[in-house]
């Protein structure tokens, strides 16, 4: 079963209506429309007969936007002894994936890299409703440059933004890339900008 943001209803805790001995295991952030298959698709394996997707499931959560299309967070449930078998399943139908889930993350010898906003709790206490679009800006800008470099975000919280890479390569990219987006992002609020903390500087 796939458990899925809804615009209706109240926020649950992801919790709240899981049977003994199922997991929901985070799937990553996906931009649906009217072909998505959030009920799952084919195993990746021929014996995976235990992680056959059931019926779809709605959890009320909040979604962002990119463009006119939300993303919603998408979890499938797992049966707690199968935990280990995600990964044979395939990913979930969907429109695009925002963010890769857990099954998708770089295992081994892996390359962190974080990013953080420095003064972002001051800039949330002063300006907050310009602080936080700008700062969901770079979350959104951030995460479109981790997936394509095979980036897992470990965290994503107001201005951090901590990433795992298969290749030390990777994350210097997404590190260079991640810069030039925020560079060429038209979308600052000039009111924004004019706060100390945000004001832009310019080097010879």
């Amino acid at each position: 079963s796939m458990l899925t943001g809804h615009h209706h209803g109240a926020p649950q805790p992801i919790g709240c209506c899981l049977p003994l001995g199922v997991l929901a295991a985070y799937v990553g952030d996906h931009q649906l429309d009217d072909d998505s298959t959030v009920s799952g698709a084919a195993s990746r394996h021929p014996h995976a007969g235990a992680l056959q997707p059931m019926q779809p499931s709605l959890l009320g959560m909040r979604a962002r936007f990119l463009g006119a299309k939300p993303i919603w967070p998408l979890y499938q449930l797992v049966p707690e002894r199968a935990f280990a078998r995600l990964a044979h399943l395939l990913p979930p139908v969907t429109f695009r994936t925002v963010r890769c889930g857990v099954s998708d993350a770089p295992v081994g010898h892996v390359a962190l890299a974080f990013i953080y906003v420095q003064g972002a709790q001051q800039l949330l206490a002063e300006v907050s409703l310009l602080a936080r679009d700008a700062l969901e800006a770079l979350q959104r800008l951030c995460l479109a440059e981790a997936l394509p470099r095979g980036g897992y975000v470990v965290e994503c919280a107001d201005g951090y933004i901590l990433a795992a890479f298969p290749r030390p390569a990777d994350a210097l990219a997404w590190g260079l890339a991640c810069r030039r987006a925020l560079r060429e992002y038209e979308g600052w609020d000039p009111e924004l900008l004019q706060h100390p903390l945000c004001a832009p500087v310019f080097a010879e």
